[in-house]
Protein backbone atom coordinates (compact mmCIF):
# COMPACT_ATOMS: atom_id res chain seq x y z
CA UNK A 1 0.00 0.00 0.00
CA UNK A 2 1.27 3.53 -0.86
CA UNK A 3 0.96 6.13 1.27
CA UNK A 4 -0.25 9.52 0.22
CA UNK A 5 0.75 13.01 1.91
CA UNK A 6 -0.81 13.41 5.30
CA UNK A 7 -0.43 9.42 6.43
CA UNK A 8 3.71 9.74 5.35
CA UNK A 9 4.01 12.85 7.58
CA UNK A 10 2.31 10.63 10.02
CA UNK A 11 4.69 7.91 9.76
CA UNK A 12 7.64 10.54 9.81
CA UNK A 13 6.43 11.93 13.17
CA UNK A 14 5.71 8.78 14.46
CA UNK A 15 9.89 7.40 13.93
CA UNK A 16 11.13 11.15 15.09
CA UNK A 17 9.08 10.68 18.17
CA UNK A 18 10.50 7.37 18.76
CA UNK A 19 14.09 8.51 17.98
CA UNK A 20 13.80 11.25 20.57
CA UNK A 21 12.35 9.14 23.08
CA UNK A 22 14.85 6.52 22.91
CA UNK A 23 17.91 9.50 22.62
CA UNK A 24 16.03 10.44 26.09
CA UNK A 25 16.12 6.94 27.42
CA UNK A 26 19.83 6.65 26.83
CA UNK A 27 20.78 10.51 28.32
CA UNK A 28 18.76 9.86 31.37
CA UNK A 29 19.58 6.49 32.11
CA UNK A 30 23.48 7.75 31.84
CA UNK A 31 22.34 10.40 34.14
CA UNK A 32 20.78 7.42 36.72
CA UNK A 33 24.22 5.55 36.23
CA UNK A 34 22.01 2.31 34.68
CA UNK A 35 24.27 1.46 31.59
CA UNK A 36 22.34 -1.70 30.43
CA UNK A 37 20.39 -0.03 28.45
CA UNK A 38 21.66 -2.13 25.27
CA UNK A 39 19.47 -5.11 27.24
CA UNK A 40 15.95 -5.26 26.98
CA UNK A 41 13.50 -3.76 29.42
CA UNK A 42 12.83 -7.37 30.43
CA UNK A 43 16.69 -7.97 31.28
CA UNK A 44 16.67 -4.64 33.77
CA UNK A 45 15.34 -4.83 36.82
CA UNK A 46 12.18 -3.25 38.09
CA UNK A 47 13.24 -0.78 39.83
CA UNK A 48 16.05 0.85 37.10
CA UNK A 49 13.11 0.69 34.42
CA UNK A 50 10.50 2.71 37.02
CA UNK A 51 13.72 5.29 37.55
CA UNK A 52 14.22 5.76 33.83
CA UNK A 53 10.43 6.11 33.56
CA UNK A 54 9.96 8.19 35.99
CA UNK A 55 12.28 10.85 34.98
CA UNK A 56 11.48 10.93 31.52
CA UNK A 57 8.01 11.68 32.51
CA UNK A 58 8.88 14.29 34.52
CA UNK A 59 11.37 15.82 31.36
CA UNK A 60 8.50 15.46 29.02
CA UNK A 61 5.88 17.24 31.58
CA UNK A 62 8.69 19.87 32.20
CA UNK A 63 8.93 20.34 27.80
CA UNK A 64 5.26 20.51 28.14
CA UNK A 65 4.84 23.29 30.01
CA UNK A 66 7.59 25.31 28.27
CA UNK A 67 5.61 24.66 25.48
CA UNK A 68 2.42 25.92 26.77
CA UNK A 69 4.45 29.09 28.25
CA UNK A 70 5.85 30.04 24.82
CA UNK A 71 2.59 29.59 23.02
Amino acid sequence: MRLYGGETMKKTQINEAKNFMNSMKMEISSELGINNLKTSGANRTAKENGRIGGQMTKKLVELGKQHLNNT
